[in-house]
Order: C-alpha cells, then sequence, then structure tokens
C-alpha cells in the first residue's frame, strides 16, 4: 500500500471552490444557449402568428394541412408499392421475375433473329428471280413489238401492193 498525506483542510475547500466555479461556468453556458433558443422560438412563433411563410400556412389554412397530408399518404402508398416490385422483381416473381430469371427470352430473341436473317436472305434471293423474271419479260415485250412492227410493215406493203395491183391495168 502506498501512504497518501492527507489533505489539508484549506486544499480541500479549494479544490471544492473549483469545481463549484467549473460547473457554474457549465451552467451559465447551459442558461445562454437555453436563453438563445428562446429567443429563435420566440421569434419563429411570432412570424408564424403574423402569417409568414409555409409552417404559417399549414397552420392556419386547414385545407392546405389536408392537401399536405393526403399526398404524403399517397406518396408514402407509392414508396410501399414500389419497394414491393422491387422485392418481388430481386426474388423473380411474377411475369417479369420469371422472364429475369430465365434466359428464355433471350433465346428465343435470338432464334427470332436467325429466323428474320433467313427470311432476308430468302427474299434477296426472291428479288433476284423477279428481277431476272422482269428482264425477261422486258426482252419478250421487245420482241413482241419488233414482231409488231414487222407485221405492220408487212401489212403496210400489202395495202400497198394491193393499190399498186388495182392501179395496174391486168393483161
Amino acid at each position: 500500500m502506498i501512504y497518501r498525506k492527507p489533505s489539508s483542510f484549506m486544499t480541500t475547500v479549494q479544490e471544492s471552490l473549483k469545481r463549484v466555479e467549473s460547473i457554474m461556468k457549465k451552467t451559465d453556458e447551459a442558461l445562454e444557449k437555453a436563453n438563445n433558443t428562446l429567443a429563435s422560438v420566440s421569434t419563429i412563433t411570432a412570424s408564424i402568428a403574423d402569417g409568414d411563410g409555409f409552417a404559417a400556412r399549414l397552420i392556419k389554412d386547414q385545407q392546405l394541412a389536408n392537401d399536405l397530408k393526403t399526398t404524403i399518404a399517397k406518396v408514402a402508398l407509392m414508396a410501399d408499392d414500389l419497394t414491393s416490385v422491387t422485392v418481388s422483381l430481386r426474388n423473380r416473381e411474377g411475369a417479369i421475375g420469371h422472364l429475369l430469371a430465365s434466359d428464355d427470352l433471350i433465346v428465343q430473341s435470338e432464334k427470332l433473329l436467325a429466323k428474320a436473317r433467313e427470311s432476308l436472305g430468302s427474299l434477296d434471293e426472291v428479288t433476284k428471280r423477279l428481277t431476272g423474271s422482269v428482264e425477261l419479260v422486258a426482252n419478250r415485250l421487245d420482241q413482241a413489238g419488233a414482231s409488231v412492227e414487222g407485221v405492220k410493215q408487212v401489212l403496210d406493203n400489202t395495202k400497198e401492193i394491193t393499190r399498186s395491183s388495182r392501179r395496174s391495168p391486168r393483161t
């Protein structure tokens, strides 16, 4: 055990006074903060009483307060719904959740794209064939036009011969 010399009465009184002074200083600081807070509250209360600002309107205008309460309730419901949907999606529930959980949509999309590419290739082939057919028909029409022109010339020649033979006497 360590031996300590007992403090003198004066030392004890001085230490006690220091503690009391510290407590009084802290009490004064707390009272000053409380007075400042009360002054702020008084200013806010006076502003509300004068009808200034949103808080005053909420207190004085019951319809605005009711509308705000209704809006807050609706926002809370929407937040609940959104949370529920998000949880369902995370848990892969519901139609969209099942689509997200499965690769079927990706597989089906890839198959659809492959068929679309195949169809486009077939369409290109059909276009080439149709173009060839149109060219063939155009050639045939040109030939038919030339034949019609030839027939027209033969008719014209026949008419001319017929006219000439009517004019010339027969022997």
